[in-house]
């Protein structure tokens, strides 16, 4: 229907403009005084509530003829722009404004409720819609022409507080500006600043991306242009972000054909979409957003539409760092960009729609929020990670007046039709146009039928959010924890501090229940044996938002069956088991998210382990070994029991680990190890933490984690179980006793006849006599046992030998179970302790081997005072994951394990949070080059010098003290464990020769061992001895491999040490004129500098330290062999050669390898009187390509050998 006519002024309606008062910052109206004029003179009688605050006066309304007065209830037909308070609604009225309830916003129910009520006749402006679906009322084009200068305001503070002061600075809030005029004027002004370079170069290109073409992208895009600026089309976005210039702003128009494809194939379909949304996913978040710097995002998002940026998408955003552009030019003073995407404006201000993580939308007073997706929060500040948000609701009202007039104008011609409305007739007998007829949402008291759907949205809400009965509001999320054991209070202690989450614990156990509910807010006891109950475990599953399963791993396929059944997600600290395996796809089908593995062993340490595999593939390392182990244990001084452990955790799971299998890779080759015992049979000795009396043994199957680590590439993957030393031993008895079967055992049948552990034990033993004597038992039990004295005496003093009745559950390990978790736990005073250790052998590219230890040591409190460590650390990890399901952190389907950064860099960053902190040690190759330099130090300051190491400050350990260093094995054992700087004193005509010395070095190695080259870098600083008796050069040469973080010093107090080198002064001359131009230098070295380098490499050949103890490993396994060493050489240097032989003997002297005299003839006899069968021949002219001979007793044949190849050689010839 058309709109009407204006009416005669004899027919006099009425029409009431309300005060605004849903924001003290609503400063707009929705019919301007020149509107007002208009329907006045046309016969219409406007009321008009005072208010100071509207941008019009109300002198304006009055002069165009409006009546100024407050008691305005005779107006059947209400006109206003944002939501009118429940209390001011009157009956029986039309009302226009914008009610936000098309979608069933929770907010604005009680609104929509209260309307249907109160017989309220509502017109929505924003479902005013003409023939082909567009908006004919609207603030849009406002919206973005204050949103666009918001941001521009806003990404000036954010590029300020990331270090850069940019023209952006310039520009204000929108309502700093009398209209928009004004705005775009310092907008222009910033854009000229932009264009002639003033951005700085160290942002890099800027782009900005304006989702949809409408009213609002259009207002925003009017600002925008007064920039210097280029538009791009999406599939230059990329390009235009990597290569851009600075001296203008990329601009990049995105239509829903740009990002929105078809599930099943096909091209897109404008109609289908608006349609069926649900048949497209959107790739903007992996198409656009990466390369966009700012967003600006003004596009209507309907339910079930696919979302621009989801809350897993905004982290991976966040991790997009700009350090991969090396031509972009950066410096501390002039830092890259943490991540591309600096701010986004929300324009739609549609918390958790199309930008699913904007959740909340901000307000004028604080219009911005910093959102940092790795912890999934906002904070009201500009500095730290994260991006900046502003999603102000009611951007128009900071240009009230432009956005006055410009929504009048679009209102005013369907004022007339509006004013026929009498609410208290049926809706039906009214003939509106079709633009008013398909805006009334209710009328007559209820849903007109174009808007039914949002009872429908209201009742399914009401089903996944309302699910379990309880005095809680619509916005409470309901979690089912199953299971109130040792490590769910944590859990409810996390959970419950979020006032949106209520907690109902489920146990077989009422009083156990009862207990953990008493002691946290919003917690509900519930009485359900999940097994006896399967009817019930359904309905609870049913009511519930997620359930987090911390029952026996067993029963976790159970539960989830109902979970995926019920489409409810659900998260357990269990291993993911076969039996879950198999229920991947029948979970990703129903859409949901079972996340597993998320307590300490699995948990903590698969985030530990993640963290470091991730820097070490990013840095371009390979991981060759990863060893693991974890476990919990009581604190050393509550350790005074037979098994040294007490029980923090479900004792059947602990003694179960016992007996099963383990596999693992060692080397490269898979070793099984069977059920049974075995594993137990193969505990070691742990030495990582020397104060404690570890053991450890394989835990399960380690293969399985080698692709889900993504380390294919490592020989070795073993994870393990930690105890203290003796458990491995006593346990076995106990398995050798079949005390952890899992077979029934007539005697202990529930309704059998009463046994005691004395009798049963004689049971065991296969002994009919009860009555036998006491120490004939035990000595049936010291045969049993294989004759382990230890053995008998740990099971009498757990009572296993005593006449205490058995309280029987069936089987023996159950009864054991039970019977140990009483008498083995942790009483009041008692504190328990969590030992986790990584080590990670890492090979970077420039062929350095790292050790990494990773420790993760937590104490736990008595049970009086607070948490146990085995609590906290399962507790927390399974809360955490928990919340992340909640908040839509974790939206994955099937069965999920947290190995991807999504969910293990925001895990570890909470459980920091909560003061479970792992800390890292590192063990790094001995750099050569400066090993050997002291080598050539102590060569020629002779036997009785001492080296001294001074101001050892490690990159990962503290400061060492100062120690003198008589030997190269005193020196490598007190290295640190990572690369040096080396400061060396000596006269000034040294200074270059000495530069030289270590260039050649570099060099040299580089090309022949394929070492990375280490730059060197040298000044000279004049310094002053302790007597002034002569002047010295102070050279400091730093490896760059590292970078810039504190490195080692090593002093030199010896002027003369390099003057075995010396240069003709021609040769001087020339290299200090280099020196000065800092050129490269020359090879200049004598082939006397190259052969103890080649020797020295020899010596140390695949050296590591580990765990503080000096270990030359070719040493060692040349010693075998009987071996000795013969160096040789120019005759003219027989007195240098001669000085390395002596060093090479003192070094060689504790693996009892001679290093012989030169002159000695090397007869068949020589080397009998020496009992030597080899000899490896060092010659300076050889060894320049790291060749040596080998030579048998037997021959006078040398054979050519690779220094990296002796050992091998060798055995070769011992086969032989």
């Amino acid at each position: 229907m058309e709109a009407q006519e204006p009416l005669l002024p004899d027919l006099m309606l009425m029409l009431r403009e309300r005060r605004e008062d849903q924001s003290v910052w609503e400063r707009r109206a929705p019919l301007s005084p020149t509107n007002v004029r208009k329907l006045v003179r046309a016969g219409v009688k406007v009321l008009v509530q005072p208010s100071n605050r509207r941008a019009y006066p109300m002198q304006a309304y009055a002069n165009a003829g409006a009546i100024i007065q407050e008691d305005i209830g005779e107006a059947p037909v209400i006109v206003g722009v944002k939501q009118i308070p429940i209390d001011f609604l009157l009956p029986n009225k039309t009302y226009c404004f914008f009610s936000h309830t098309i979608k069933a916003q929770e907010a604005n129910m009680p609104l929509l409720d209260a309307m249907l009520e109160k017989n309220i006749r509502l017109v929505d402006y924003e479902k005013m819609m003409d023939e082909n679906g567009h908006r004919v009322v609207a603030f849009g084009k406002y919206a973005g022409v204050a949103g666009m200068i918001n941001i521009l305001h806003g990404l000036g503070l954010r590029l300020l507080a990331l270090g850069h002061h940019t023209p952006f600075m310039h520009i204000g809030p929108a309502h700093n500006y009398r209209n928009s005029g004004m705005a775009r004027q310092a907008v222009r002004d910033a854009g000229f600043e932009v264009a002639i370079g003033m951005l700085p170069k160290s942002i890099g290109p800027l782009t900005f991306v304006f989702t949809g073409s409408g009213n609002v992208s259009q207002g925003a895009q009017e600002i925008f242009q007064d920039l210097p600026h280029e538009y791009v089309p999406p599939d230059m976005l990329q390009k235009v972000a990597d290569h851009g210039a600075t001296n203008k702003i990329y601009a990049c128009e995105v239509s829903r054909r740009d990002h929105l494809i078809r599930i099943k194939g096909g091209p897109f379909d404008a109609k289908e979409y608006d349609e069926h949304p649900s048949r497209y996913i959107s790739i903007f978040s992996k198409k656009i957003a990466p390369y966009a710097s700012v967003i600006i995002n003004g596009i209507y998002w309907a339910p079930n539409s696919p979302k621009l940026i989801t809350i897993p998408d905004a982290k991976v955003l966040i991790r997009s760092s700009q350090s991969h552009l090396p031509w972009v030019q950066t410096s501390m003073g002039s830092p890259p960009l943490p991540h591309r995407l600096l701010a986004l404006c929300d324009i739609s201000a549609d918390p958790g729609g199309s930008i699913e993580f904007m959740n909340e939308c901000t307000t004028i007073d604080n219009p911005f929020c910093l959102y940092d997706a790795e912890q999934h929060k906002d904070t009201k500040s500009f500095k730290g990670p994260g991006i900046l948000v502003c999603s102000i609701d009611n951007m128009p009202t900071q240009l009230p007046r432009e956005a006055t007039d410009f929504f009048g104008d679009l209102l005013l011609p369907h004022i007339f039709d509006v004013l026929q409305s009498d609410a208290t007739r049926p809706f039906e007998e009214h003939k509106f146009t079709n633009v008013i007829e398909g805006a009334v949402i209710t009328s007559n008291g209820k849903l007109t039928k174009n808007f039914e759907y949002i009872q429908d949205l209201r009742n399914q809400r009401a089903r996944t959010k309302h699910r379990i009965v309880g005095d809680y509001d619509a916005q409470t999320k309901r979690v089912l924890l199953l299971g109130a054991g040792y490590v769910s209070a944590p859990v409810v202690e996390y959970l419950t501090r979020s006032n949106d989450i209520a907690v109902y614990v489920a146990s077989a156990l009422r009083d156990e229940a009862d207990n953990l509910a008493r002691r946290f807010p919003r917690t509900e006891p519930i009485l359900l044996n999940v097994e006896e109950r399967p009817d019930l475990l359904k309905e609870f599953i049913e009511k519930a938002d997620v359930v987090v399963s911390l029952l026996p791993y067993a029963l976790h396929p159970l539960v989830a069956e109902q979970c995926i059944a019920s489409k409810t997600n659900m998260v357990t600290a269990s291993y993911l088991s076969p039996a879950m395996k198999e229920l991947h796809q029948r979970a990703v089908d129903a859409g949901v998210s079972i996340v597993n593995e998320v307590g300490l062993d699995p948990g903590i340490d698969h985030l530990l382990a993640m963290e470091c595999f991730e820097e070490v593939h990013q840095g371009g390392g390979k991981v060759k070994s990863f060893v693991s182990y974890c476990g919990g244990l009581p604190a050393p001084e509550c350790s005074d029991n037979p098994l040294r452990y007490r029980f923090s955790w479900s004792p059947r799971g602990a003694l179960l680990n016992t007996v099963s299998s383990g596999r693992f890779l060692k080397d490269g080759k898979v070793v099984e190890i069977p059920a049974g015992g075995s594993l137990l049979e193969k505990a070691e000795k742990l030495d990582f933490l020397p104060g404690f009396a570890f053991e450890g043994f394989a835990n399960r199957d380690s293969l399985d984690y080698i692709e889900h680590y993504g380390i294919p590439e490592a020989r070795t993957v073993f994870r393990g179980t930690i105890r203290y030393s003796g458990y491995s031993d006593h346990v076995l008895g106990l398995i050798q006793l079949g005390l952890i079967s899992q077979e029934p055992h007539p005697c202990l049948h529930v309704g059998g006849p009463d046994i005691t552990w004395r009798q049963f034990m004689c049971s065991l033993l296969g002994i009919t006599d009860y009555n036998i004597f006491y120490d004939n038992l035990k000595n049936q039990l010291f045969e049993r046992t294989g004759r382990n004295a230890s053995r008998v005496k740990a099971m009498e003093d757990l009572g296993l030998l005593s006449e205490e009745l058995v309280i029987k559950y069936g089987n023996p390990i159950d009864t054991i179970s039970q019977y140990l978790s009483k008498r083995l736990a942790l009483g009041p005073s008692d504190r328990d302790l969590v030992v986790l250790r990584h080590e990670i052998d890492i090979l970077w590219p420039d062929q350095r081997h790292e050790l990494r230890g990773i420790n993760l040591v937590c104490y736990g409190q008595s049970s009086s005072a607070g948490y146990s460590a085995m609590a906290r650390t399962v507790g927390y990890p399974a809360a955490i994951a928990t919340k992340m399901v909640l908040d839509g952190e974790i939206q994955r389907k099937g069965m999920i394990l947290p190995f991807i950064q999504d969910i293990y860099r925001p895990m570890l960053k909470r459980l920091k949070a909560e003061g479970i902190v792992a800390e890292e040690n590192s063990i790094t190759q001995i750099n050569v080059e400066l090993v050997q330099l002291l080598m050539n130090a102590r060569t020629l300051m002779g036997s009785d010098s001492s080296i001294s190491l001074a101001s050892l400050t490690s990159v990962r350990k503290p400061t060492k003290p100062t120690k003198d260093l008589n030997t190269v094995s005193d020196l490598i054992e007190a290295l640190p464990k990572t690369q040096l700087n080396l400061c060396i004193l000596t006269p000034p005509a040294r200074v270059i020769d000495e530069f030289i010395h270590l260039q050649k070095i570099r060099r040299r190695w580089w090309k022949s061992y394929l070492q990375q080259p280490v730059l060197l870098n040298a000044t000279s600083v004049a310094v002053n001895d302790k007597n002034d008796s002569f002047l010295e050069q102070k050279i400091e040469f730093s490896s760059s491999v590292l970078g810039s973080q504190p490195l080692e010093v090593l002093k030199l107090y010896k002027p003369d040490i390099f003057d075995q080198w010396q240069l003709s002064d021609d040769i001087k001359k020339s290299l200090l004129v280099k020196f000065q131009r800092k050129s490269s230098w020359p090879s200049l070295m004598t082939s006397q500098v190259e052969l103890e380098l080649a020797v020295f490499f020899f010596l140390t050949d695949a050296f590591f330290i580990r765990n503080k103890a000096s270990v030359l490993s070719l040493h060692k396994s040349l010693a075998p062999y009987a071996v000795g060493v013969v160096v040789e050489g120019s005759p003219s240097r027989v007195v240098e050669l001669e000085d390395l032989r002596r060093l090479m003997s003192l070094e060689f002297k504790q693996a009892k390898i001679p290093v012989l005299p030169l002159s000695a003839p090397w007869t068949i006899a020589q080397c009998d009187a020496r009992g030597l069968n080899y000899l490896i021949f060092l010659s300076d002219s050889t060894l320049e390509q790291g060749i040596c001979g080998l030579r048998s007793r037997d021959t006078s044949l040398q054979e050519q050998v690779h220094v990296s190849d002796v050992v091998e050689r060798l055995k070769k010839f011992l086969v032989k």
